[in-house]
């Protein structure tokens, strides 16, 4: 079970669809929420000593943080307790993950949008945007919201995940694991996704050899998922094309209301983020060894 949850803004009050997501999750798997904001350099911040926040501007953006977020958690009566707030000066990816591993959190929540993204690349060099790096640097799993997603406050209906039958068992079992369990802590249909992806430079199979593959891959898909819970409500899809495209298709088609990606499949930079544009639903990020437990 999902039992606290971790949500990050950066430079903005919370009227946020990742605050709106943690406080809904909360509220179904009887969690506890924290909200952190964190205070980084002002946008126009060029010179080589960054200037963070002082104590007295730290105060009086805590009380106006305060302020509003207790009007947004006032929208949801059946929260388990009061969420705690908590104030941060500093860059997003350094503080987020001090807070995930102090509050021992289950899941991390962030907007794909910052004010505070261009600071952090520059000085630490990421190359696959805010939620990659947080996916390496948290020990639970990391859920972006896209800006473009639509809103949703019930519980998921179906979720999509997206695996790799090269990667080494034990590890894509987990992921499999995790999805199956928190579909079905939500009542949703699972559709498990491998996309199947012609080599550069191999020569293009038939017709007949690409229908046998998709055959044997969908069967190889099944008995990973035997035994796992919910197993009557899994999909299984084989499709030919590039990844992200595929998980965009195949998210836009089953109409998923949150797609689970493994990050050492989509640890390219570039693939997350073609995801993050085109995706219209919160995107959730597992890396091996991820805190991943739901009961």
């Amino acid at each position: 079970m999902i039992e606290r949850i971790l949500v990050v803004l950066a430079d903005s009050l919370p009227e946020s669809r990742a605050l709106r997501l943690g406080l809904n999750l909360a509220v179904r798997h009887g969690a506890s929420v924290t909200v952190l904001l964190v205070c980084g350099p002002p946008p126009q911040e060029t010179g080589c000593i960054l200037r963070l926040p002082i104590a007295t501007e730290l105060t009086k953006r805590r009380q106006v943080f305060e302020d509003c977020c207790q009007q947004v958690f006032a929208e949801y009566p059946a929260l388990k307790g009061t969420p705690q707030v908590l104030v941060a000066a500093g860059f997003v990816l350094v503080e987020a993950a001090k807070a995930a591993r102090s509050h021992g959190a289950d899941i991390l929540i962030i907007d794909s949008e910052d004010s505070g993204r261009f600071c952090e690349q520059e000085l630490t060099g990421l190359t696959g945007g805010m939620a990659l790096a947080l996916s390496a640097a948290t020990s639970c799993p990391v859920c972006v919201v896209p800006s473009q997603a639509v809103a949703h406050s019930g519980p998921f209906e179906r979720v999509l995940v997206e695996v790799d039958l090269s990667s080494d068992a034990t590890p894509l079992r987990g992921l499999l694991n995790y999805s199956a369990r928190l579909a079905m802590r939500e009542g949703a249909d699972l559709h498990v996704l491998h996309t199947l992806q012609q080599s550069p430079g191999q020569p293009t199979p038939s017709d007949d050899e690409m229908v046998r593959r998709i055959a044997t891959l969908r069967d190889r898909l099944v008995n990973l998922c035997q035994g796992l819970p919910g197993a009557d409500r899994i999909v299984f899809i084989v499709s030919e094309g590039e990844m992200s495209m595929e998980i965009l298709k195949h998210a836009q088609e089953s109409r998923a209301d949150l797609v689970i990606l493994d990050r050492r499949r989509n640890g390219a930079g570039s693939r997350l983020e073609r995801v993050l544009e085109g995706a219209r639903c919160p995107l959730l990020l597992l890396r091996p060894g991820a805190r991943t437990h739901i009961e």
